[in-house]
Order: C-alpha cells, then sequence, then structure tokens
C-alpha cells in the first residue's frame, strides 16, 4: 500500500521500542523535539520517511499525555496515507481526528504549515480545541477561524502551524484576498498542505456550484411582479417543457407567443425578458419551500441537502435567488451582482498537497478519483463490523409507510431501544415529530430550521440515550457522533460532597460545623447542586493545619476515585441497552447520492457496537415519482397483488436503485461539465489576479500607468488603420482633442499604406502629448499633498480592475448559461464556448487599459 509498510509487522515493532525511551522524557523535552526534527531535516541530517518511528512514537506519546488515550494501528495507517496525499477511507467511529492529528504534525515537519477543512464551525472549533491540547506538548501552534472574527484577529489566526477553519470560510476569504486594496489586510493564507475532513461532500457534492461573492445594486422590483403575473398562468402541459435530470425549462411556441404578446416584445429570445422567464420558470418548478430552501425574517435560505442544514450567505446566482424573493412575494430592491467566484475543487487545487479522509469515498470512486486525481484507499477495522442491514420494504402508498414507521418506533421506545427516524423534507419531518408529541412520547427534532440547529450537537449526543426516539434530515448524517449510553442520573458531586463529608471530617467535632471559609466558598461554586450547598456560613471560623483540605490536590483525587466508580456503573447500564440491539436507524427515503445513504447507516453500529438500519419507501415518494413515467409507476403497483401493502418484489427494490444510479451518473456528468466551462474562466482569473497583486504589492505603479496609455494609443491607430470608419475616426478625434491636435491634418497619413514612417512619428507625437498632461495631472496633485498621487494611482487601478473584471463575469456566466442550455446533451466543451470566451477576456484586457488611460488623462474612449 505505502512504501514504508511493505514489512509493516517491522515498521509497528521497531516504533514500539522507540515508545519506551520517550515515554521517560519530561514534558520539556518532549516540547524541543519537534525543532530538532526539523533542524535534522533542514540540514540533510535525517528524512522524514526514515525517522517515521520516531515521528510517530512522539506524536503517539503527545496524544497519550493530552488526552489519556492510546491510538491504534489503523489511526496511524489512516495518518500515513493523509501525509502521502491520498484520500484515506475511514468508518465512523474508528478515530478520523486521531488520523488528521498524526497527518497535520507529519505536514508541519515538512513545510511548517497546514490546513484543515472542515464541514461546520462547530468541528473545526471542537477539533482545533483537541489538537491545541495534543500540540502545546510539541511546540506547534494551533488556531481556528471562525466567522466573526475581526479583521486583525483573523490576520493573526492565519499565520499558526496548524489551522482548522470551513471550506466556506477558506473560500470567502480567498476571494476577499482578491478584492483587497491594502497589502497589510491581505490574509496568508499558505497554500501548502490541506487536509479535508468529509472530503467527498466538498470536493463532489458542495462542488456542483460555484462559492459566490456578490455586490448589492438597486433593482426596481416591478419586473418581477410583471413576471410573477406570466409565470402564474403558464404551465407545464401547454407552455413549456421540463427537463427535470438538467432543471431547464423549453419554452413551447405557445408560450414563446403568450410571453411576447404579454411582455409587449417582438423578439423574447432577444428581449431582457427571456432571462427574468426562465428563472421564474425554475423557481416555480423545480425549487420548493422547506426542502431546496426556508424563509426566516423575510429572507431566503438556501438549504444544503448534503449537509441538511442552511448555509450563511449563499445565494442561486443569474438572478435566481430574486426569482424566488419574488415567487415568495419578498420584494428585496436590492439585487445581487456577482464579482467573483471560484468552485472547491479550484480552490483546493491552489494548495502543494491535498488529502482527505471520509466514510464514503470507495461507494463513488469515480467521482472522487477522475475530479480531484487522488486515489482513494480503505483503512482497515480496528473494531469488528456489527451493524445489521435490514432489507428494504416498499409499501403501495404513503399512508402505510407511515403507519408502519409510527408504529414501528413506538414498539422500540416501549422496549427502551434508542430509534432514529430519517426524512428529506423539514414540513415532513415537523409533521412526524408534532404526531409523536400528540402521542404523548416525548421526542426530539433535528432540522435545517434555525430553532433548531442551534441544539444540534445537544440533540445528536442524546439521540443514543435509552428510550430516545428522535426525528431528523439528513442535517443528522455527519458531524457529531452518536453515542451509545444509558440515562444514569447519577451526578459525581453529590457523591463528591458526601465523600469529603463523611472521610475527612469527624461530624462530631467543632471543625467540621466551622469549616475553613476559604475552602467552603470553593466547594459552594463546586457543588453547584443546590442539595450539596454548605449553609451557615456566617458560622465558619478558621480550621487548625492538620484539618484543612487541600483543594486543588485531594477534590481533584477524590473526583478521580468517584469518576471512576461512577464510569463502572455506567458501562454496566450501557451494556443493557447493546443488549436490545443498539441504535435503530428508519430511512424513510432514497437519497439522490448513495453515498448519504450509506453516511445515515455509519451513525449507528459505530466502534464495533450493534446497530441496526432500515429503508421503508413507497411507490408514493417524490425520489420515485419524479422520475418515473406514468406506465411504468402503475405496473409496479400492480405487482404483487396477492400482498395489499408491502412489495417485497426484488425488481421494486431494484428499480429504487437504477434510479439512484441514473441520477449519481447524470450528477457526474452535471459536475465534469461545469468543472470544464469553470477552468475557462479561472484561467483567466488567474492572469488578472497576477497582475492586480504586481500593483497591490507595488510601491511605485506610474509606470504601469504610462504603458497602459502606450498601448491604448498603439491600438486606436491600429484599429483606424484596418478598419476605417467615421466610428473609429470619431474615437481618434476625441483623443487628441484633449492634446490641442489637430487630427485632421494626420488623416491622410494613417490610410496611406507607404507612409510607415509617418504613422510612427504620429504615434510618437500622441504618446509624447500623453505624457506631458500626465505629468501636468502629477505635479498638480502633488501640490495638494505630497505622495497623494501614488496611492491615488495604486487605488484607481485596483478599482477598476475590480469593476470591469465584475463586468466580465457576468458576461461569461451569461456566455456560460447559454451554451450549458444549448448543449446539455452533450459531454465536452464546445470549441465555440472556448472562442467566444477568449475573445470576451482579451475585449476585457484592452478595456482596463483604455479605463486606466481615461482617468489618468481625463479623457474617456468609446
Amino acid at each position: 500500500m505505502l512504501l514504508y509498510f511493505k514489512t509493516p509487522n517491522n515498521f509497528f515493532s521497531k516504533m514500539k521500542l522507540i515508545e519506551k525511551s520517550i515515554k521517560i522524557y519530561s514534558n520539556q523535552k518532549l516540547y524541543k523535539q519537534t525543532e530538532y526534527i526539523q533542524t535534522k531535516i533542514k540540514f540533510n541530517q535525517s528524512n522524514l520517511i526514515t525517522a517515521l518511528p520516531f515521528i510517530l512514537a512522539i506524536i503517539k506519546e503527545a496524544i497519550n499525555r493530552a488526552l489519556s488515550i492510546n491510538i491504534f494501528q489503523s489511526q496511524i495507517i489512516a495518518g500515513l496515507i493523509l501525509y502521502n496525499g491520498k484520500i484515506a477511507e475511514m468508518k465512523t467511529g474508528e478515530g478520523k481526528t486521531i488520523a488528521i492529528l498524526i497527518a497535520s504534525y507529519l505536514n508541519i515537519l515538512e513545510n511548517n504549515y497546514s490546513h484543515i477543512i472542515t464541514s461546520n464551525e462547530y468541528l473545526s472549533i471542537r477539533d482545533s480545541q483537541l489538537a491545541a491540547k495534543v500540540f502545546k506538548y510539541l511546540n506547534v501552534r494551533v488556531n481556528v477561524i471562525t466567522e466573526n472574527l475581526l479583521l486583525q484577529k483573523k490576520l493573526y489566526q492565519y499565520t499558526a502551524n496548524i489551522v482548522y477553519l470551513t471550506n466556506y470560510q477558506l473560500g470567502f476569504d480567498y476571494l476577499n484576498n482578491n478584492l483587497s486594496l491594502h497589502f497589510k489586510n491581505i490574509f496568508q493564507q499558505k497554500f501548502q498542505s490541506v487536509i479535508i475532513d468529509e472530503i467527498d461532500l466538498i470536493l463532489i457534492d458542495q462542488n456542483r456550484n460555484p462559492l459566490i461573492l456578490a455586490t448589492t445594486v438597486y433593482q426596481s422590483h416591478f419586473i418581477y411582479s410583471k413576471i410573477n403575473q406570466l409565470v402564474a398562468y403558464l404551465n407545464s402541459k401547454a407552455h413549456y417543457t421540463l427537463k427535470s435530470k438538467n432543471k431547464i425549462i423549453l419554452l413551447k411556441e405557445s408560450g414563446i407567443k403568450i410571453s411576447e404578446k404579454f411582455l409587449k416584445t417582438k423578439y423574447l429570445f432577444k428581449s431582457f425578458w427571456i432571462k427574468y422567464l426562465l428563472n421564474a420558470l425554475k423557481a416555480k418548478e423545480f425549487l420548493k419551500k422547506n426542502q431546496d430552501y426556508i424563509i426566516k425574517n423575510q429572507k431566503i435560505y438556501i438549504i444544503d441537502k448534503y449537509l441538511g442544514r442552511t448555509v450563511k450567505n449563499r445565494q442561486w446566482k443569474d438572478g435566481l435567488h430574486q426569482a424566488i424573493e419574488a415567487k415568495e412575494c419578498i420584494f428585496n430592491q436590492n439585487k445581487n451582482i456577482v464579482i467573483s467566484s471560484i468552485l472547491y475543487e479550484q480552490l483546493f487545487k491552489k494548495y502543494y498537497k491535498i488529502s482527505g479522509i471520509t466514510g464514503t469515498a470507495k461507494i463513488d470512486l469515480i467521482q472522487t478519483e477522475y475530479l480531484n486525481n487522488l486515489e482513494v484507499i480503505a483503512v482497515p477495522l480496528y473494531n469488528k463490523f456489527k451493524r445489521l442491514d435490514f432489507s428494504s420494504i416498499c409499501f403501495k402508498n404513503q399512508i402505510v409507510k407511515w403507519n408502519i414507521v409510527v408504529n414501528e418506533a413506538i414498539f422500540m421506545y416501549r422496549i427502551g431501544r434508542p430509534t432514529l427516524i430519517v426524512t428529506t423534507k423539514i414540513e415532513l419531518s415537523e409533521f412526524i415529530y408534532e404526531l409523536f408529541i400528540n402521542l404523548k412520547i416525548p421526542c426530539q427534532l433535528l432540522n435545517a430550521q434555525y430553532k433548531n440547529i442551534r441544539n444540534e450537537v445537544q440533540i445528536v449526543e442524546q439521540a443514543g440515550l435509552e428510550f430516545s426516539l428522535t426525528i431528523a434530515t439528513n442535517v443528522i448524517g455527519r458531524g457529531t457522533d452518536i453515542i451509545i449510553k444509558q440515562k444514569c442520573n447519577q451526578s459525581i458531586k453529590p457523591i463528591l460532597y458526601n465523600y469529603i463529608i463523611d472521610n475527612l471530617f469527624n461530624k462530631n467535632s467543632t471543625s467540621y460545623k466551622s469549616l475553613h471559609l476559604q475552602t467552603c466558598l470553593k466547594l459552594n461554586t463546586y457543588f453547584k447542586n443546590k442539595k450539596c450547598r454548605i449553609k451557615m456560613l456566617k458560622k465558619i471560623s478558621i480550621l487548625s493545619k492538620q484539618e484543612k483540605i487541600n483543594y486543588s490536590r485531594d477534590t481533584a483525587q477524590l473526583e478521580s476515585i468517584c469518576q471512576a466508580d461512577l464510569t463502572r456503573k455506567k458501562k454496566i447500564a450501557n451494556t443493557h441497552i447493546i443488549s436490545k440491539g443498539g441504535l435503530y436507524i428508519i430511512a424513510t427515503n432514497k437519497n439522490e447520492s448513495k453515498r448519504i445513504d450509506h453516511q445515515l447507516k455509519g451513525r449507528t453500529g459505530r466502534q464495533g457496537l450493534f446497530g441496526s438500519f432500515r429503508f421503508l419507501l413507497s411507490l408514493e415518494d417524490q425520489f420515485l415519482k419524479q422520475r418515473t413515467h406514468l406506465s411504468i409507476f402503475n405496473f409496479l403497483k400492480q405487482l404483487n397483488k396477492s400482498n395489499n401493502n408491502r412489495l417485497f418484489k426484488n425488481i421494486i427494490i431494484q428499480y429504487f436503485t437504477e434510479i439512484q444510479q441514473n441520477v449519481e451518473l447524470n450528477i457526474f456528468n452535471h459536475n465534469r461539465i461545469i468543472t470544464k466551462y469553470e477552468s475557462v474562466i479561472s484561467k483567466q482569473k488567474t492572469l488578472i489576479e497576477q497582475e492586480r497583486f504586481k500593483i497591490l504589492n507595488a510601491n511605485f505603479v506610474r509606470d504601469y500607468i504610462l504603458s497602459c496609455i502606450i498601448v491604448t494609443v498603439q491600438n486606436i491607430l491600429q484599429l483606424i488603420e484596418s478598419n476605417y470608419n467615421q466610428t473609429n475616426m470619431l474615437i481618434l478625434t476625441k483623443f487628441c482633442k484633449l492634446f490641442q491636435i489637430n487630427i485632421v491634418s494626420y488623416y491622410n497619413i494613417l490610410l496611406n499604406k507607404n507612409s510607415k514612417e509617418k504613422k510612427k512619428k504620429l504615434e510618437n507625437l500622441l504618446i509624447y502629448q500623453a505624457y506631458m498632461e500626465y505629468n501636468y495631472i502629477e505635479y498638480s496633485v502633488e501640490q495638494l499633498n505630497n505622495g497623494l498621487i501614488r496611492k491615488l494611482e495604486q487605488f484607481i487601478l485596483l478599482k477598476e480592475f475590480d469593476n470591469i473584471w465584475s463586468q466580465h463575469f457576468s458576461f461569461m456566466e451569461s456566455l456560460q448559461s447559454s451554451f450549458i442550455n444549448q448543449n446539455y446533451k452533450k459531454q465536452t466543451i464546445t470549441i465555440e464556448y472556448q472562442y467566444e470566451a477568449l475573445n470576451l477576456f482579451i475585449n476585457t484586457v484592452i478595456r482596463i487599459r483604455q479605463r486606466i488611460t481615461y482617468l489618468a488623462l481625463h479623457s474617456y474612449i468609446k
């Protein structure tokens, strides 16, 4: 598998011998080992591969001291897979967090910096706190980037050796970097090595749509109101055709005629109305409330179907978000204009080394390896797999299905077995929750609604308790582990209080009645349970030295004793709940990707514990109905007539599987074609960013402005020479008026093909005049404020780059949408698109130079 694992037994035996010597290291000596290893590597006295046994023994000892746990061989193997820039498939509960710690330590020994990407902020904070405990023993600084950090704090956080943050935060910080007007405000992101937790989620599921940075401009709601009236009349049977697979609307001739008449336009597809109309139809047909988005405080929040939760500040592009607002009668007069975007795949390709870990990479092996060229290696299980996956059951209708789901859950509740019911829709999860509440059965609800998501961690942690019943959407699929345990109302603190009282003091003594004031106050703070509070504080007197409690030593020692006793009792209790079968998950719908189904399965039977999983489906599920022809649907209903409700037929379950495979294939092809289209604009963006960074990092940009003036003059003269017409001559006339040059006397020179020398003189004259004009402007500004001209030059250049790139980006988005809609059946990017995109980019570069020339010389070149 890996070079140094051709003889794994020898490797781990060597590592164990080294561990024995490291165990006697003092904390101070352990602290110095990172610098010692880096120095040896730097001066070629050793390399990381040959020093691996020693390095792994060091990190293992740090983990043991910080967390009091011993790491497994499987976690070390996973860490080495990550270090080698591959994807480690590691099942839930096998210790992915520890594997990431091992890999990140190896990465920083190699290049000083490592980024750890998580799918949500809670995981970033939780895992960074865990890592900080470990790496404080190894002289490695760990920081976390969160959304609400102030600029200066975030700038500092990025300088750490190991940085934890979400993919969302990394992407937006990168986009904002490329719009910064001051070099000192750029985040030093250091694209060295990155480890992505749940890599398949981020690089496959969330890679479908680019991360977008947008600004707002005023937009009248009249257009959306007008379109809404039209869309309410149009229907899919008579006026347009739906291509659900690709989410495309094709207008029929009748729909076009009605639209042109209503909107009072002759050519619908050449008018500005067409974009608004298609977006409104997409919003009507494809995007559903409480399934694709929720409404909160008169705002639309998109639900990430793979995370099961809303994502802050995410919006649909190309006016689709505004179309949904109009559909829901939320009239926002601010329209979003996209100024920059990037796909996660393109973002992570900026790293020197990329690796990731997940529990379901092998399931989408083709997608993972095609999109990211990363090999997937399965890590052997440490704990034997004990989950029972029951056969799926399909019912003829929803009523029967939900009746079975409810009865099954009630039965499990009565025997005390923890049960989790998973739906794909918010409304459905809330309906089932209300149903159980009405039946007087206590349960918890977890979905993308804000009121529930705040308590996500607590709800997930309690989902494994005895007698617990949880109803959730796909939000339950990743993140905090569901731990199987029995409810235990015992608390350590009452036990500890009684232990102190019974063992350290004689109840009949005077000192027992008058405890030391300082100790008593500490105990009052420690024992929050009201039954444990010590009263009569006014009667306290000073104890003798022999009777005083050493608070820091004795309470810690006593708590350890009580904790061990309580752990033993809980272990006995947990054995009782595991004997009932562990966590039982009932999934009520198939997901678009089987990876999501497997993630749900992975929530039970973790760490070798018992658990079970079952799909309860029906022929009326949206997953089936939306993708099945009516004739096939009726055929399926006729199967198994002897059984009125249940359809055990393999052909039906197999049909569900085939539909899922078709959806996945379509998603894969869509991702592939989108990536190809986005790669074109990404290359253009990279060139603009490089040019912008040079300006931002320069102290003197006068020469850059003058070079733009020279190129602009040359372009205008070449344009007129190659294409003499009234418009082009008007451009030159306006340009020359600035410098009081009579251009009429030079017309014949431009038209005469044999007067090259005179043309060159004209070019030099115009450039000279431009230089003189700019020198005058420069002198005038310097008289106002010394050094001001240099600041203005840089500011103007950066703003013009951003403004014109934003306009270019909008043109490219429209071009891309047009070509994708025309060629949605094709799997290759068209040559025409590449040609059009190149022409757009060349014109954008010319416009940037012209705008800089205009602003420098107070002229406007049309």
